[in-house]
């Protein structure tokens, strides 16, 4: 990934499965924090939750993965994005995904830096939760 490609099937696997460990981690804080609330009035802990919620939302929406340099070219005005793949979710295998888009990609006539720039928006749920948590520049 950091030589300007975007990531390669066998990455993204490794990071899809380190995203699959993260969230087993987070279950696991959730059912700790709950065991530790069940005493308490019912309407205290969903406020509690209610900011968890509120910080992961606020956490993502200022990551930034992208490097500035891809973030700043400046797209084609004629280049389309394939219509016909669906985002991926998290379900399923991701190298598929990843390799499907590639494809569409370079048909479509892009190069790594527009597939970089492009890659977000066929995530969908919790694989683009997990992207938009990457490192700030941490894709080159």
């Amino acid at each position: 990934m950091s030589n300007g490609n975007p990531p390669t099937p066998q990455e993204m696997a490794e990071l899809f499965n380190a995203m699959k460990e993260e969230l087993q981690q987070l279950k696991k804080e959730r059912a700790e924090r709950n065991k530790r609330e069940e005493g308490k009035p019912h309407k205290e802990a969903e406020d509690d939750d209610d900011d968890v919620v509120t910080s992961c939302v606020l956490k993502t929406r200022r990551s930034k993965a992208l490097s500035k340099e891809i973030m700043d070219y400046e797209m084609p005005l004629n280049f389309t994005l394939p219509t016909t793949l669906k985002p991926y979710k998290g379900v399923g295998d991701p190298i598929i995904h990843v390799t499907k888009f590639e494809s569409m990609m370079i048909l479509n006539g892009a190069f790594d830096i527009i597939i970089c720039r492009s890659f977000p928006t066929f995530l969908d749920g919790s694989a683009f939760l997990w992207f938009s948590s990457l490192p700030e520049g941490s894709i080159k």
